[in-house]
């Protein structure tokens, strides 16, 4: 078995997370709601007609909710072919049909050599902590903020050391990251050399033209409210 884990967007409406295989269980935490819920769903709630699709659990301490078919999360068996029509956004951060974006965005675009980035001027090679008690720093350059934000997984090697350090960026204004103190990340990271940046979502929406892999739909906009960052964990075959 595996464990995949990851953060979208959130839509407001159903959406499709095309994860390449339905889960065992699968757990949801909306981080920015105004009210945070926690849904999860496992194979063997489809026993019975009132958990068919999961539980959640409001943050406000009222009785765990049970979600019947349509009104919770649901497997997905994907083979539908994107259009125009069931693929109303491919934008960024928008879309109905999810699925994994491993892209390392730190790079400058350079769209001859096929290269798309979110750096605004340069590579982005550097990390400084600034401030290890906020904990925030900066980079050797900006970030337009179209890839990079809230939610980004950045790896930093530390300066003379082998050892590489992983977390979240949790703030990060678009066109900023170059000033001391622009960039703040989930705990403080020594000072050191960028590997990675991945973009502030997990998922991004499936191209036009591509057939879906399987996943889960997530019926419950309760939880899945729109532009709230979601994170979820899953186990997997």
């Amino acid at each position: 078995m595996k464990i995949l884990q990851g953060v979208f967007n959130g839509t407001g409406a159903d959406v499709y997370l095309c994860l390449g295989v339905i889960p065992y269980h699968i757990k949801f935490w909306n981080l920015e709601a105004a009210t945070p819920v926690t849904t999860e769903w496992a194979r063997p709630m489809g026993a019975d007609t009132l958990t068919c699709e999961g539980i959640s659990r409001p943050a406000d301490g009222s009785a765990v909710l049970d979600h019947a078919f349509g009104e919770g999360i649901s497997p997905y068996y994907g083979g539908d072919l994107m259009t125009t029509t069931n693929q109303t956004s491919v934008t960024y951060g928008e879309g109905i049909y999810l699925e994994w974006d491993h892209t390392d965005y730190r790079f400058y675009t350079n769209s001859a050599a096929g290269i798309v980035g979110d750096a605004a001027t340069e590579d982005i090679v550097d990390w400084t902590l600034d401030t290890a008690a906020t904990p925030t720093g900066h980079f050797n350059g900006d970030l337009t903020g179209t890839y990079v934000g809230d939610g980004s997984i950045i790896r930093i090697k530390k300066s003379d050391s082998t050892h590489v350090y992983e977390t979240h960026i949790t703030a990060l204004t678009a066109g900023q990251g170059v000033t001391a103190d622009e960039v703040t990340l989930a705990w403080a990271v020594p000072t050191g050399k960028v590997e990675y940046i991945g973009g502030k979502y997990s998922m991004k929406p499936v191209p036009i033209g591509k057939v879906t892999s399987m996943g889960v739909l997530i019926n419950y906009a309760t939880l899945n409210v729109n532009d709230a960052l979601i994170a979820f964990q899953a186990l997997c075959p």
